[in-house]
């Protein structure tokens, strides 16, 4: 099975860096998968949603008003950092777990940095069925105003034109870890409309 998954990986990877590998596209991801895309088509980040989620009804809202969004002042959140061990921050009411970083301050730094390289007009946004997710959620992405985004679902009978089914999770009620298990995006059912999406 590892090696089976391996080279399922190799093989997205070749896909990613061959038909995509002269994207402009600019990944905001409710978690760590925008970054997988990035590194996949070995191109620089160019959002600040790298290394971090947000919880569902959050991202919405992030998403909603990205570009006052991006530019909003992150503020730390001491009481969330101190019960998760690692930074949170608070952008309004919307908190940001930046899970893979070292501190607040360098965390802070990489969003600015990042956020700074965001095209609007390039934007796809990437979300995941999980922390949080509900048919509510669900509504709310729809009403997304972005012509690009992805909804990653764990229910084969989840319906839209931005919905892609990831098999294997039907019975937890989520996908699980795609930055982990991306080779899951290489399935046969998977991939073409996944690559439909982000070739658009």
């Amino acid at each position: 099975m590892k090696l089976i998954n391996s080279c399922s990986r190799r093989a997205l990877k070749w896909r990613f860096s061959r038909k995509l590998r002269n994207s402009d596209r600019c990944y905001i991801s409710q978690n760590c998968l925008g970054g997988r895309f990035y590194e996949l088509e070995g191109r620089r980040y160019t959002s600040p949603t790298v290394g971090l989620w947000f919880r569902s009804s959050d991202f919405i809202e992030f998403c909603r008003n990205l570009d006052e969004n991006l530019r909003a002042k992150i503020s730390f959140d001491s009481a969330e950092t101190e019960r998760l061990g690692y930074p949170v921050g608070r952008l309004k009411e919307i908190r940001i777990y930046f899970q893979h970083y070292s501190s607040f301050d360098a965390a802070v730094a990489a969003w600015r940095k990042r956020a700074a390289r965001v095209s609007l007009k390039n934007v796809l946004i990437v979300m995941t069925d999980r922390d949080g997710f509900s048919a509510e959620i669900a509504s709310e992405f729809d009403k997304l105003n972005y012509p690009r985004k992805i909804l990653f679902s764990h229910d084969p009978a989840a319906m839209g034109p931005n919905t892609i089914y990831i098999p294997g999770y039907e019975g937890d009620g989520c996908v699980g870890d795609l930055y982990g298990a991306y080779h899951k995006l290489n399935a046969a059912s998977v991939w073409p409309q996944l690559f439909k999406i982000l070739a658009s």
